[in-house]
């Protein structure tokens, strides 16, 4: 490791150390990501993406080939070719848009239980210069209140974890039986959190749940950073915990206030 890398990490361990004293401090931790439009595959495009494996470490070609098929099991034998660009940056080229089209639009996809982080491609793209940090996940809260099924609240839950993008259903009312969730744009050198101590109306505390679908299974069981350090992983630990612990409010019904929702749509 060249000192710019041991650098960074210690860095990168500092801030997580310092964001830890802070919660102390502050009334609310969010994390809040720049603007990042995703793209939209025209047909005057070529039909590659580009990806980056998200491992610590490398992931060799014959590995990638070998697993491509239980990733993307409905690419016929032929229908993909994969190009190693630069360790753990892979070209993938489709026979058919459609194709492409579907693999992109159903992200995230993991590659032998890594997140492979997908940007579109084509030969004016220099993915040097491609950002690698951000990925969509949708997030579904589980458990959720009575007084949180609105998408003032669910923005407010969803913001610690990145970016809010959607919200399914687009009331923020469960229907049948049907998780309520969240698309959030979150930054992959951060934790996934599993959960948000919410502050009630009745003044209590409650854990709220998070699940997020689609998550890559190799990710450390400690800190939940996809894009993992071991040299930051204790750091984080720490100002995981605190941040977990940490209870905020996300109602906003005044003492004294009532708010019906019709649970049941259709019904009596």
């Amino acid at each position: 490791m060249d000192e710019g890398d041991e650098k960074s990490i210690s860095d990168l361990a500092n801030k997580f150390m310092q964001a830890a004293l802070d919660l102390g401090d502050v009334e609310e931790v969010i994390y809040h990501q720049s603007d990042d439009v995703e793209e939209t595959p025209d047909d005057e495009e070529e039909i590659s993406l580009i990806g980056k494996i998200i491992i610590e470490g490398k992931m060799g070609i014959k590995t990638i080939e070998k697993n491509i098929g239980f990733t993307w099991n409905f690419i016929p034998e032929g229908g993909i070719k994969v190009f190693e660009l630069e360790d753990n940056i892979i070209e993938f080229r489709f026979k058919d848009k459609d194709t492409m089209k579907k693999v992109f639009g159903c992200r995230p996809w993991s590659i032998n239980g890594f997140l492979i982080n997908l940007r579109l491609y084509n030969s004016e793209v220099i993915y040097q210069e491609l950002d690698w940090s951000k990925q969509c996940f949708w997030i579904q809260i589980k458990k959720i209140l009575l007084e949180h099924m609105n998408v003032k609240a669910l923005s407010k839950i969803g913001k610690n974890m990145g970016e809010v993008l959607a919200i399914v259903p687009e009331d923020g009312v469960p229907v049948e039986g049907e998780p309520v969730k969240v698309c959030v744009q979150v930054d992959i050198n951060y934790p996934l959190r599993k959960g948000v101590m919410s502050k009630t109306n009745a003044g209590s505390t409650r854990w709220i749940k998070l699940f997020y679908e689609k998550q890559p299974h190799k990710i450390c069981p400690s800190c939940y950073i996809l894009n993992h350090t071991k040299e930051a992983c204790k750091a984080v630990v720490d100002y995981l915990a605190k941040a977990h612990d940490k209870p905020h409010y996300f109602g906003e019904l005044k003492i004294g206030a009532r708010k019906k929702i019709e649970i049941a749509r259709g019904g009596d």
